[in-house]
C-alpha cells in the first residue's frame, strides 16, 4: 500500500507539471456547455428570488456545500463576487468564483467563472402562463490537472454529475415553492454540436 501512495503521488506530481505545460501552451481543456430547462408552476417573482439570492442554496440545494460572498460589488450588484463550494455523489469538490457581469431583474442573470471551472454561467427567466421556465446555460472549462487527464474516460460521468446536481436542484427549488415541477430537460450542447451538421460551428 505505501509502495501504492508513493507512486501515485508521483504520478500526481507529474501530470500536474504536464498540466500546468499544457495551459502554458495553449492546449485545449475539458469543455462543458450543458443547458438545463426548470418548468415549475410557480410566480417568476418567487423562481428569480430564490435562485438570486445564492447564499441560501446550501439550506435547500443538495451538492452546494457552501456559497460566501467574496466581494459586494457596485450598488446594482454587478461585480458581485461569490465563492461556490460543489460535491457530487461520487464525493469530489469543485470550488469556483462567480462575478455577476449581468443582473437584469425577473430575466437574467449572468457571471463569469473563475477557478476549478472557467467560463460562463447564464440564468433567464420568462413565463408561458402559469409556469416559470428557467433555463441555466453553463459553459467552461475544467481547470483541475485531474479533471483534464481523466477526461478521455470520465468526462460523461462528469456530465451526469452535473445533470445529477440540477436534477436534484429543481425538485428543490419546487419543494421550497410549494410548487409542482412541471418538467425538466438536460441539453449536452457540445454533443449536439458534433453531432448535428446543421449546428453552426466556429
Amino acid at each position: 500500500m505505501r509502495a501504492f501512495l508513493v507512486n501515485f503521488v508521483r504520478l500526481a506530481k507529474t501530470t500536474t507539471e504536464h498540466s500546468k505545460s499544457a495551459l502554458q501552451m495553449g492546449s485545449p481543456l475539458a469543455e462543458y456547455h450543458l443547458l438545463t430547462i426548470w418548468r415549475i408552476e410557480a410566480p417568476v417573482e418567487q423562481v428569480y428570488e430564490a435562485i438570486e439570492n445564492s447564499l441560501r442554496w446550501p439550506k435547500w440545494w443538495p451538492g452546494v456545500r457552501d456559497v460566501q460572498q467574496r466581494a459586494c460589488g457596485a450598488p446594482n450588484g454587478l461585480g458581485n463576487i461569490r465563492r461556490y463550494v460543489w460535491q457530487s455523489k461520487w464525493l469530489y469538490r469543485v470550488m469556483f468564483d462567480v462575478c455577476a457581469t449581468r443582473i437584469q431583474k425577473l430575466v437574467a442573470l449572468e457571471g463569469t467563472v473563475e477557478g476549478d471551472l472557467s467560463g460562463v454561467g447564464r440564468w433567464s427567466f420568462s413565463k408561458e402562463g402559469s409556469v416559470c421556465v428557467v433555463h441555466y446555460d453553463w459553459h467552461v472549462n475544467s481547470m483541475r490537472w485531474w479533471m483534464n487527464f481523466t477526461a478521455p474516460l470520465l468526462h460523461s460521468m462528469f456530465i451526469r454529475n452535473h445533470i445529477r446536481i440540477m436534477e436534484q436542484g429543481g425538485e428543490a427549488l419546487a419543494n421550497l415553492l410549494f410548487a409542482p415541477l412541471v418538467g425538466q430537460l438536460h441539453l449536452d450542447l457540445c454533443d449536439l454540436k458534433s453531432h448535428d451538421p446543421r449546428w453552426p460551428r466556429k
